[in-house]
C-alpha cells in the first residue's frame, strides 16, 4: 500500500509535526507492509521519502505574489477573530502534478493534513483524482476561511460563532466581522467544488462532534484516530538527570508552559498568568518559596509579568532536549482555548509528567482527570489554580499521575497502535 500525505511544512508548526510523525509512524511499523511519502512545499528534515521539488508555482517569487493578492482579495473583510485565515483561491499548480506526474501514480492514497493559502487550492483539492484521506488539524477544511472559529471564552451566547452549521447564512453572522463575508465566499467555494466525499480523520472527539455537525462534513464518513507519538523516543528521564542538565534544583516544584508560538492567543498564556497569581496566594507556603515558572517556544518575554522565578529555554525542536525538559517538570499546564488534539499535553504524558488543561477541545481525550492530570473548568483560571495546586501539593500523588500519565501514553498513542488504526482505515478506503 502506498500513501502519499500533502501538507505544506514537513516539521513548522504543531500541525505539520503531527503529520510527519504519521508519516514516521506508518513507515515504522514493517508488518503492515505501507510505503509512507509525503509531498511538501517547506522541507526542513532530512527525510529522504519527504518531496518538496518546487514546480514553477512554488518558486520563491511566488509565494509573495500570491499573499500578496490573498491580502487584496481580503482587504475589505475585519474581523476580530485572531487565527490566520487561508482562502486557497488560486491555483499553484500542484493539483495538476498530482494527477498527472507519473511518480504519483502508484499511490493508493492521498493524505491530506493543514494546507494554508498557497499549497493547493480549494479546487484543486476537489480535482484530485486518487481516495483521500483528509486528518483535520484544525477547523478550515470545514469553515470558511478561518482556521478557527472565534472562541467563546466567556461563554456567551452573542460569541458562540457556529456559523459553519448553518452554511454561513447572513443571519448567523456575528458582530465580530465587517466588510465582505470572506468566510461565506470560502466555504461557497469548498461547497461547489468538493462533490466527491474525503474520509474525514480527527484526532480527538471534539474535532469529530464539530465536524459531523458541520454543514459541509455532515454527511461524510469521519473517524476518530490520536496522533500518534513514539513512546520509545519520548519516555521518562529520572529528575535528578534531566534536573541537573537544566541547572535546575531538585527542590524545585517545576511548573513548565509551552507551545511552538506562545504568542499564538488560543494558547491561553493570559489565562495562565492569571491562574498563577491566584495559585500563589492558594498554595501552602512551603510549595509557595519552591515554585519556579520553565517556559519554552516562541514568546515575548514582557507578557509573563509574575512575581514567581521563571526560566525561559527558548525554542526547541530537538526531541531529546524536549524530552529532558518535560521530565524535569513536576507538572505541565495546557491553557489552551481551542486544540484539534494537543501534542505537547502528549508528549508531557509520555514522558511521565502530569498534565493541568481546561476540559476543552481535543485535551479531554489526552488527560484522564484526576488519573493523569487534571482537567479544570473551561476558561476558568480559579479552577486552573486549584488544579495546579492539586497536581503539586501531594508527591505521592503525584508520582501516581506521573505513572498513569506514561502508561497512557503507551496504551493509547504509541506508533504501533495508530499505525494500526490508519492501516484498517486506508484499507478499508481502498475497498
Amino acid at each position: 500500500m502506498d500513501v502519499l500525505h500533502i501538507c505544506k511544512s514537513d516539521y513548522s508548526g504543531g500541525a505539520s509535526i503531527a503529520s510527519f510523525r504519521l508519516h514516521q509512524c506508518l513507515n515504522y511499523n514493517s508488518l503492515l507492509k505501507i510505503n509512507s511519502e509525503m509531498r511538501v512545499i517547506k522541507k526542513t528534515t532530512n527525510d529522504e521519502k519527504i518531496l518538496s521539488k518546487k514546480n514553477i508555482f512554488h518558486e520563491k517569487f511566488f509565494p509573495k505574489y500570491l499573499t500578496l493578492l490573498n491580502k487584496i482579495y481580503r482587504s475589505s473583510f475585519i474581523t476580530k477573530n485572531p487565527v490566520i485565515h487561508s482562502t486557497a483561491l488560486l491555483k499553484t499548480g500542484l493539483g495538476k502534478e498530482l494527477n498527472n506526474k507519473e511518480y504519483y501514480k502508484k499511490f493508493d492514497i492521498f493524505h491530506l493534513h493543514w494546507l494554508g493559502d498557497s499549497t493547493i487550492s480549494i479546487e484543486e483539492i476537489g480535482n484530485l483524482r486518487k481516495p483521500i484521506v483528509w486528518t483535520l488539524h484544525d477547523q478550515w477544511p470545514f469553515c470558511g476561511a478561518e482556521h478557527y472559529v472565534y472562541p467563546n471564552i466567556l461563554q456567551t451566547n452573542k460569541l458562540i460563532d457556529k456559523r459553519y452549521y448553518s452554511s454561513y447564512s447572513k443571519l448567523s453572522r456575528l458582530g465580530i466581522e465587517k466588510g465582505i463575508d470572506i468566510n461565506k465566499l470560502t466555504w461557497k467555494r469548498k461547497k461547489k467544488f468538493w462533490k466527491k466525499k474525503f474520509h474525514i480523520v480527527c484526532p480527538s472527539k471534539w474535532m469529530a462532534e464539530c465536524a459531523y455537525k458541520s454543514s459541509l462534513f455532515k454527511d461524510f464518513p469521519i473517524y476518530t484516530i490520536p496522533n500518534p507519538i513514539d513512546t520509545d523516543l519520548w519516555k521518562p528521564i529520572s529528575k535528578n538527570e534531566s534536573r541537573k542538565i537544566l541547572n535546575i534544583s531538585l527542590t524545585k516544584k517545576i511548573i513548565l508552559f509551552g507551545a511552538v508560538n506562545i504568542n499564538d492567543q488560543r494558547k491561553g498564556a493570559k489565562l495562565l498568568l492569571e491562574a498563577l497569581k491566584i495559585l500563589l496566594e492558594i498554595i501552602p507556603k512551603e510549595i509557595k518559596k519552591n515554585l519556579e515558572l520553565v517556559v519554552f517556544g516562541k514568546y515575548k518575554k514582557n507578557r509573563f509579568d509574575i512575581n514567581l522565578p521563571i526560566k525561559f529555554i527558548g525554542e526547541l525542536k530537538d526531541t531529546e532536549k524536549l524530552n529532558i525538559v518535560y521530565s524535569s517538570a513536576d507538572v505541565f499546564i495546557n491553557p489552551s482555548i481551542q486544540e484539534s488534539f494537543g501534542q505537547t499535553a502528549s508528549e508531557a504524558h509520555a514522558c511521565g509528567t502530569p498534565v493541568v488543561a481546561f476540559n476543552s477541545g481535543g485535551l479531554k481525550d489526552i488527560i484522564n482527570h484526576t488519573e493523569t492530570g487534571y482537567l479544570a473548568n473551561p476558561f476558568d483560571t480559579k479552577s486552573l489554580a486549584y488544579g495546579i495546586k492539586w497536581v503539586l501539593e501531594n508527591e505521592d500523588r503525584n508520582f501516581k499521575l506521573a505513572l498513569n500519565s506514561r502508561k497512557k501514553a503507551i496504551s493509547h498513542w504509541d506508533y504501533s497502535i495508530v499505525s494500526k488504526m490508519y492501516f484498517d482505515l486506508y484499507n478499508k478506503v481502498i475497498q
